[in-house]
């Protein structure tokens, strides 16, 4: 497609803007609650018009992953950006696809997310769900979905690739020293809200954020740090790096991860182990005995970390104990009736006796128990199972929210990229040299590189037995987006 000239381009700028500048006198003409942003929204209304559109991605994508989290924790009073980041997203995509720059919403991913969120909607519907419900679910599930697209223009060839690939490199070494902050100064303060069933070491979770009264992202770091060191290995395997940048940056990453306490980090890790190395059991043994055993000495450190905090100086073998029986004995978890496991089951209780149910769910955002709080709506889980915890994890909202139907497709999508990032392609310089969109040719990289990112996929995947983040957490969701971002782009090469 001809890329539409720049005057074309702008005109389109000002054809969204009209309505978006028109959604924001309403937003504070009738919703209060997010007035605190509206001028930020007015901001990014003139940001969306006169900034160039790559830099505007990388703003997007630095909030999402950096200041999204630290206003949560530090700034709460701005909270309300999310909102404005959102919608400042979907209109840059808007403006992308119509100057003709890329980004095409086409592709198995799209067809995706297209689908969860058409079965979500029609369903709810169906089941005469709330509106607000509805859009809401639709708005938590898919609001991360343009940054696809915009990721799409931002990095069109293999440098762009890298470059993005060097950013994550250095965006997990930032979280060294906020990690440290929290774990000095903010674990501390919360000592206090044991009694109250929360855990102080959930605010060590770096940019992701964290509520300083409550739950934070920690799973979402830890599960971030083990695809970086993933990726290290995939490098030093590759022999991309030095082993003296591999050491350095091996050690900035499990820092964080040895501070921030979350236990399913320590399952990643060995997931990660075995799938970078699992070659070499019958190829290269020794090697493997050798990093295997630093690999469980670096796990048994972990543990002794986790049990000095977790239970106040227990055992490890309490700690083990004590978090098996919390995810898979019959106490609930967070306060919930529910802990990850029975989620699950309580589903299946509840649904196999109903055949439309247990195929499409409720419909999108039933599971949700937090509707009322903003809109006033409240979603089925709230008027039937409120405090149960039928949301409690990802898997257990995607079985309410969209059945199994809905759940094979969410599973797809970690399966299917990891599966394409496996599949080697050759580089095809004739066909790159014809195509005038030459961002459209799949990049070839090493194939330990390859493995090492499906790997990435995988950790990613497993988080969804652990907690909500697909349904609610940008933070969580952008890693998902990069990570399919990565699986359209990225192709194993056949030279090993």
């Amino acid at each position: 497609m001809k890329a539409i000239a720049p005057r074309w381009s702008l005109l389109a700028g000002f054809l969204i803007g009209v309505p978006f500048l028109a959604m924001l006198g309403a937003a504070i003409a009738f919703a209060p609650i997010l007035g605190g942003g509206g001028a930020a929204l007015l901001v990014a209304a003139g940001a969306f018009v006169l900034l160039p559109v790559r830099m505007q991605g990388w703003l997007l994508l630095s909030y999402f992953l950096i200041f999204a989290g630290l206003f949560q924790l530090y700034l709460p009073a701005v909270n309300g950006l999310r909102w404005v980041a959102v919608v400042w997203g979907a209109a840059l995509y808007l403006r992308v696809l119509l100057s003709g720059q890329g980004g095409s919403p086409r592709g198995y991913f799209y067809f995706v997310y297209f689908m969860l969120g058409l079965l979500g909607i029609v369903v709810g519907l169906i089941h005469g769900e709330d509106p607000r419900v509805i859009v809401r679910g639709t708005k938590n599930y898919l609001q991360l979905l343009p940054m696809l697209g915009i990721l799409e223009v931002m990095f069109r060839t293999p440098d762009d690739v890298r470059k993005l690939l060097r950013f994550f490199l250095f965006f997990g070494l930032i979280q060294l020293p906020f990690v440290l902050h929290q774990y000095l100064f903010l674990v501390p303060m919360r000592e206090g809200l044991w009694m109250y069933g929360v855990v102080p070491v959930d605010v060590i979770a770096g940019t992701f954020g964290a509520d300083l009264r409550g739950a934070g992202r920690n799973a979402t770091l830890g599960a971030f740090l083990v695809c970086l060191i993933s990726v290290l290995f995939g490098l030093l395997r590759a022999r991309m790096i030095s082993g003296r940048l591999f050491a350095a940056l091996l050690i900035c990453y499990m820092i964080p991860l040895a501070l921030n306490e979350s236990k399913v980090s320590i399952l990643l890790l060995a997931m990660v182990f075995f799938v970078n190395f699992s070659k070499d059991i019958a190829v290269k043994p020794v090697r493997f005995i050798i990093v295997a055993s630093f690999a469980i000495a670096g796990g048994t450190a972990m543990l002794f970390s986790y049990a000095s905090s977790y239970g106040k100086g227990a055992t490890i073998e309490d700690t083990v104990s004590k978090t098996v029986t919390a995810n898979f004995g019959d106490r609930g978890y967070a306060g919930k009736l529910l802990n990850r496991a029975t989620a699950i089951d309580y589903w299946w209780e509840h649904n196999t006796n109903n055949a439309f149910d247990f195929l499409v769910g409720h419909g999108i955002g039933a599971a949700h128990e937090r509707e009322g709080y903003l809109t006033g709506a409240r979603s089925y889980a709230e008027r039937k199972f409120k405090g149960v915890g039928i949301g409690l994890t990802a898997m257990s909202s995607v079985l309410w929210d969209f059945g199994v139907i809905g759940t094979g497709l969410v599973l797809s999508l970690f399966v299917v990229a990891a599966k394409r990032l496996l599949t080697p392609e050759k580089k095809n310089s004739d066909h790159a040299r014809q195509n005038k969109h030459a961002y459209e040719v799949t990049v070839s990289i090493r194939p330990t590189v390859a493995t090492s990112l499906a790997a990435s996929c995988a950790a990613i995947g497993v988080m969804l037995l652990h907690n909500a983040s697909f349904a609610v957490e940008q933070g969580y969701q952008i890693l998902v987006v990069v990570m399919l971002f990565l699986a359209t782009r990225l192709r194993a090469d056949l030279v090993k």
